[in-house]
Protein backbone atom coordinates (compact mmCIF):
# COMPACT_ATOMS: atom_id res chain seq x y z
CA UNK A 1 0.00 0.00 0.00
CA UNK A 2 1.48 3.46 -0.60
CA UNK A 3 1.28 6.83 1.31
CA UNK A 4 -0.97 7.73 3.74
CA UNK A 5 -3.00 10.83 3.42
CA UNK A 6 -0.88 12.41 6.59
CA UNK A 7 2.11 10.77 5.07
CA UNK A 8 1.27 13.25 1.85
CA UNK A 9 0.37 16.57 3.49
CA UNK A 10 3.25 16.43 6.33
CA UNK A 11 5.28 17.42 3.14
CA UNK A 12 3.99 21.01 3.46
CA UNK A 13 6.23 21.59 6.52
CA UNK A 14 8.87 19.19 6.58
CA UNK A 15 12.00 19.21 5.49
CA UNK A 16 12.67 16.55 3.09
CA UNK A 17 12.41 16.66 -0.46
CA UNK A 18 10.91 13.04 -0.84
CA UNK A 19 9.29 10.42 0.95
CA UNK A 20 9.78 6.61 0.51
CA UNK A 21 7.42 3.60 1.75
CA UNK A 22 8.12 0.08 1.73
CA UNK A 23 5.01 -2.36 1.24
CA UNK A 24 5.53 -6.32 0.78
CA UNK A 25 7.33 -5.77 -2.27
CA UNK A 26 6.49 -2.75 -3.42
CA UNK A 27 8.42 0.24 -2.91
CA UNK A 28 6.91 3.77 -3.12
CA UNK A 29 8.39 7.17 -3.48
CA UNK A 30 6.98 10.72 -3.69
CA UNK A 31 8.59 14.03 -4.36
CA UNK A 32 8.50 17.84 -3.86
CA UNK A 33 8.38 19.77 -6.91
CA UNK A 34 9.38 23.28 -8.01
CA UNK A 35 5.33 24.16 -8.68
CA UNK A 36 4.79 22.05 -5.08
CA UNK A 37 7.27 24.82 -3.76
CA UNK A 38 5.33 27.83 -5.15
CA UNK A 39 2.18 26.21 -3.56
CA UNK A 40 3.20 26.07 -0.41
CA UNK A 41 5.58 29.32 -0.39
CA UNK A 42 1.98 31.01 -0.31
CA UNK A 43 -0.05 29.25 1.65
CA UNK A 44 -1.49 28.52 5.31
CA UNK A 45 0.28 25.50 5.69
CA UNK A 46 -2.71 23.77 8.23
CA UNK A 47 -5.30 25.00 5.33
CA UNK A 48 -3.26 23.48 2.82
CA UNK A 49 -2.85 19.76 4.68
CA UNK A 50 -6.41 19.89 5.13
CA UNK A 51 -7.15 20.88 1.89
CA UNK A 52 -4.71 17.80 0.58
CA UNK A 53 -6.44 14.74 3.21
CA UNK A 54 -9.68 16.16 1.64
CA UNK A 55 -8.67 15.54 -1.93
CA UNK A 56 -7.05 12.17 -0.56
CA UNK A 57 -10.24 10.91 0.92
CA UNK A 58 -12.33 12.38 -1.78
CA UNK A 59 -10.65 10.43 -4.35
CA UNK A 60 -10.21 7.67 -2.53
CA UNK A 61 -14.21 7.44 -1.53
CA UNK A 62 -14.68 7.59 -5.06
CA UNK A 63 -12.52 4.56 -6.89
CA UNK A 64 -13.10 1.11 -7.00
CA UNK A 65 -11.20 -1.77 -6.30
CA UNK A 66 -9.72 -3.20 -3.49
CA UNK A 67 -8.48 -0.99 -0.29
CA UNK A 68 -4.98 -0.64 -2.18
CA UNK A 69 -6.37 0.29 -5.13
CA UNK A 70 -8.40 3.10 -3.70
CA UNK A 71 -5.49 4.10 -1.51
CA UNK A 72 -3.65 4.72 -4.84
CA UNK A 73 -6.55 6.72 -6.39
CA UNK A 74 -5.92 8.83 -3.31
CA UNK A 75 -2.52 9.39 -3.99
CA UNK A 76 -2.55 9.89 -7.40
CA UNK A 77 -5.30 12.51 -6.93
CA UNK A 78 -3.41 14.60 -4.69
CA UNK A 79 -0.06 14.33 -6.76
CA UNK A 80 -1.57 15.30 -9.93
CA UNK A 81 -3.38 18.29 -8.01
CA UNK A 82 -0.56 19.55 -6.07
CA UNK A 83 2.11 18.73 -8.21
CA UNK A 84 3.87 15.67 -6.68
CA UNK A 85 5.83 13.17 -8.67
CA UNK A 86 4.95 9.96 -7.53
CA UNK A 87 6.71 6.55 -8.33
CA UNK A 88 6.25 2.78 -7.97
CA UNK A 89 8.13 -0.18 -7.90
CA UNK A 90 9.94 -2.92 -6.58
CA UNK A 91 13.48 -3.60 -5.39
CA UNK A 92 15.64 -0.66 -6.53
CA UNK A 93 13.33 0.46 -9.73
CA UNK A 94 10.86 2.88 -9.67
CA UNK A 95 8.87 4.14 -12.22
CA UNK A 96 7.22 7.57 -12.45
CA UNK A 97 3.30 7.16 -12.73
CA UNK A 98 1.79 9.07 -14.80
CA UNK A 99 -0.93 11.19 -12.24
CA UNK A 100 -3.17 12.81 -14.94
CA UNK A 101 -5.32 9.75 -15.49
Amino acid sequence: MAFSRFDLANLVTGAESQKFVRSGDGVFRVAKTEEFEKLVTGAKADELKAEMKKTFGDAKDAAKGTFSERVEAGVKAVCQKYHLDYYKGTGDTLTKVDTSK
